[in-house]
C-alpha cells in the first residue's frame, strides 16, 4: 500500500500552536467514522475519569514530570489536535510537542465541612465535592479543539486527579489500557495491572478428551446436538430481527413508555447532579450465580433471559454496519442524528467496563478508587459502573429537575443488590 503525504490544510493554525515548540508535523491523519460522529454538536462526548490517591498530591509540577514520562504522551492521538479539512472532513495533525501546562490544572475546592469545621478529611464530603466538580463538566465544559483533546484536573484538597479525554480518542476499553498501561500493581512496582478476569486456559488434554467423548456419542445424543444448533440458528435469526426493527423504530420515533425518568430532546443542557452506588463484585457474581442456580428472585432471572436474548442476536453487528454505511455514504450528520433520536426516544444509558483485578499505583500514589462518567446525554439519567481490585463502583448522573436527589437512587441500588443477595441466600 502506497501512503501519500497530505499537503497542510489551508487552515489559520489556533494561537496556542504559533510556538515552535508546538511544530506540527508535515501530514494530517484521517480520523475513525465513530470519531467524527463524536465530534458533532448533538453527539460530542468526554469522558470524565475520577482518579482518587491514597497520599496528599504535593504540586502539579509532580503530575506534570508523570506525565512526560507516561506511555500517555507518546500516544500518537494525545499529542494530535482535530483540524478539518476543506471540504469538512476531520482529520488528526499531530504535534512535534506538547505544552502540559495548557493540560494540567490545579484546583484548590474547599468542601463544605472544610468551610463548617475545619475538617480537611472528611471523606463523604470529599466524595460529594468531586463528584459535584464532575457534574459541572458533564454540562458546561468542553475541550478546546486548539490543542489536543485531554486534560488533567488535579483536586488536592481531596486527593483526587480527574482525566478528561473526548470520546474520539478512543472507547473505554482502549483508554481503560492506555490507563492501566501507566500504572503499576502495588504489590509489583515493575508489573503493569491485569484488566478483567482471566479467560479459562484450553490444554490439550482437554481437547482431547472432549474429542473423545464426541466420537464415543451415540447417534441419538449427536442428532439432539444438531437440532440444538439449528434450533438456536432459528432463534439468531428471529432475535435479530426483533431487535433490529425496534432500533430501527427508535431512531424513526417510536419512544419507551414515558415515566418519571423520562428525558428528551434538549434535557442534555440541563444541570447535573453526580452520585456514587458502590457494590462487591462477589454480591453481584453471587447473585448471577444463584439466580443460575435455584431462581432466587424473578425479576434477575427475567433480566438475564433478556440480556441473553440480546446477546443470541446479530442487533450490535447490524448496528455498527448500518453506522458505518451511513457514515460512508452521507457522512456524519444524518447518523449523529439518529443516534440522538434514539438516545432522546428511550430511557436510560447504563454500561460498564472492567477494570484492575489488584490494586494499582498512579505515578507511584496507591489508587484508592476508580469512578467513570461521560458529557450529559438527552436522558435523564446515565450510569457507568467500573470496577477495581474487588470492588465497582457507578456513577449516577442526573438532570437535577427530574431526579433532584441521585445519591437517595445510588443508595437504593446498594440496598436492592444487599435485598437481593440476602433472598438468595435464604433459598439456597
Amino acid at each position: 500500500m502506497v501512503h501519500r503525504h497530505i499537503k497542510p490544510l489551508s487552515l489559520s493554525p489556533p494561537s496556542s500552536m504559533d510556538d515552535s515548540s508546538s511544530e506540527v508535523l508535515d501530514y494530517d491523519e484521517p480520523m475513525t467514522p465513530a470519531g467524527r460522529l463524536f465530534h458533532r454538536p448533538e453527539m460530542e462526548q468526554v469522558i470524565n475519569c475520577a482518579v482518587g490517591v491514597k497520599n496528599p498530591i504535593a504540586d502539579a509540577e509532580a503530575i506534570k514530570e508523570a506525565i512526560e514520562k507516561s506511555l500517555m504522551i507518546k500516544h500518537p492521538r494525545f499529542r494530535s489536535v482535530m483540524v478539518r479539512d476543506s471540504s469538512g472532513r476531520e482529520r488528526w495533525r499531530r504535534l512535534s510537542h506538547v505544552d502540559l501546562e495548557s493540560h494540567v490544572f490545579v484546583r484548590d475546592i474547599v468542601g463544605s465541612s472544610s468551610n463548617r469545621d475545619g475538617n480537611d478529611n472528611d471523606g463523604d464530603d470529599d466524595e460529594e465535592t468531586v463528584n459535584g466538580y464532575v457534574a459541572n463538566l458533564c454540562v458546561s465544559s468542553s475541550l478546546s479543539l486548539d490543542k489536543p483533546l485531554w486534560e488533567f484536573h488535579v483536586l488536592r484538597r481531596q486527593k483526587c486527579l480527574v482525566l478528561r479525554v473526548h470520546h474520539s480518542l478512543g472507547d473505554g476499553i482502549s483508554l481503560m489500557s492506555l490507563f492501566l498501561a501507566c500504572c503499576r500493581k502495588v504489590d509489583d512496582p515493575d508489573e503493569i495491572p491485569t484488566i478483567g478476569p482471566t479467560p479459562p486456559s484450553s490444554s490439550s488434554s482437554s481437547s482431547s478428551s472432549r474429542s473423545s467423548k464426541l466420537r464415543s456419542s451415540s447417534s441419538l445424543s449427536l442428532l439432539r446436538s444438531i437440532l440444538r444448533r439449528a434450533w438456536r440458528a432459528v432463534m439468531m435469526g428471529v432475535l435479530t430481527l426483533v431487535f433490529v426493527l425496534k432500533f430501527i423504530g427508535r431512531a424513526l420515533g417510536v419512544k419507551d413508555v414515558k415515566t418519571c425518568i423520562s428525558g428528551g430532546d434538549g434535557v442534555e443542557l440541563w444541570p447535573r447532579k453526580l452520585a456514587t452506588a458502590k457494590f462487591k463484585l462477589d454480591d453481584l457474581k453471587f447473585v448471577k450465580m444463584l439466580s443460575l442456580m435455584r431462581d432466587p428472585l424473578e425479576y434477575v432471572r427475567k433480566t438475564k433471559a433478556t440480556i441473553d436474548r440480546k446477546k443470541l442476536s446479530l442487533e450490535a453487528h447490524f448496528s455498527y454496519i448500518l453506522g458505518y454505511l451511513a457514515m460512508a455514504l452521507l457522512g456524519p450528520k444524518v447518523p449523529a442524528y439518529l443516534n440522538y433520536r434514539t438516545i432522546c426516544n428511550t430511557s436510560f444509558t447504563i454500561s460498564n467496563i472492567f477494570g484492575p483485578q489488584e490494586e494499582i499505583t498512579c505515578a507511584g500514589n496507591p489508587v484508592t478508587y476508580l469512578r467513570v462518567t461521560s458529557t450529559s446525554l438527552a436522558h435523564a439519567i446515565t450510569m457507568h459502573m467500573v470496577s477495581y481490585a474487588g470492588n465497582a463502583e457507578m456513577q449516577v448522573l442526573a438532570a437535577k429537575d427530574i431526579i433532584p436527589e441521585p445519591k437517595v437512587l445510588a443508595k437504593c441500588f446498594e440496598e436492592a443488590l444487599l435485598d437481593m443477595k440476602r433472598a438468595a441466600q435464604t433459598q439456597h
